[in-house]
């Protein structure tokens, strides 16, 4: 597993900040944690916290969490302006939600979470 956590620590860090400069946003800090349950969240403080497991994940859906995320930086709430700011973003949210359900399934009968 300390590959993986290593990995994911280049791979979030780098869409992290390219993510934040596209969304013209600011995040204080960001760390991984060994969350099961959460993707990722974002603090008030805007620390964004992601588990090292959605690196199991594919990019399409690694990137709506980011943006997600990145997103709660503007709107720190789930309000249809908050859904619009993604969508600016990543018009297939949706999608990218839908297919993250699937993915949390296939990673819990894996024994991942």
């Amino acid at each position: 597993m300390g590959f993986l956590v290593h990995y994911a620590r280049g791979v979030f860090g780098k869409k992290l900040k390219r993510f934040a400069e596209l969304m013209d946003v600011q995040y204080s800090d960001w760390d991984l944690t060994n969350a099961k349950k959460r993707a990722a969240s974002c603090s008030d403080q805007g620390k964004v916290n992601i588990s090292w497991r959605l690196i199991m994940a594919s990019d399409f859906v690694i990137d709506g969490v980011i943006v997600h995320e990145l997103a709660h930086l503007r709107h720190l709430n789930h309000s249809k302006d908050f859904y619009a700011e993604i969508e600016k973003y990543l018009p297939d949210y949706t999608e990218r939600r839908n297919l993250m359900a699937k993915e949390y399934f296939t990673l819990q009968c894996e024994g991942w979470l």
